[in-house]
């Protein structure tokens, strides 16, 4: 399973273009373990939003589940969460994506949900100047 959540960590990091001093990309980090600082080279920094939160479940045998992500904006308004959503959107088409692992030992079969599901939805928060885009795709992973 290990190899499973690095390819799915590594889809997430490589998947919204965002230029910062950590990354090209905007960074995603496991539901709940967002770490408050980072490194940029030569101290550590507090982390803001941008970033991408999201969850991978281990079904024990093949199959799917229904998984979530996050992206977190600091923004007036929903355009800039609505711009990320949009890559997400595109990089995973009609009938999904496989991601394999080296050597064939498994991969990751993700797709946006079947209706009544909602592929997205903007998740209100406490904080008016923070804009959660709320994503649920269905993911299968296959160890072989």
């Amino acid at each position: 399973m290990t190899e499973i959540m690095n390819l799915y960590h590594s889809f997430w990091n490589n998947i919204v273009p965002h230029k910062s001093v950590f990354s090209d990309f905007l960074l995603a980090f496991p539901e709940g373990n967002v770490p408050l600082e980072l490194f940029d080279g030569t101290r550590n920094v507090p982390l803001q939003p941008p970033y991408i939160t999201y969850t991978l479940s281990d079904t024990a045998f093949f199959g799917g589940t229904l998984e979530t992500a996050r992206i977190w904006t600091r923004s007036k308004n929903i355009l800039q969460v609505s711009g990320f959503t949009d890559y997400v959107k595109a990089a995973i088409p009609h009938g999904g994506i496989v991601l394999s692992l080296p050597d064939n030992k498994g991969s990751l079969y993700i797709r946006r949900p079947t209706p009544p599901t909602k592929f997205c939805q903007l998740q209100p928060m406490d904080e008016s100047d923070i804009k959660v885009m709320y994503i649920t795709l269905e993911v299968e992973n296959y160890i072989y």
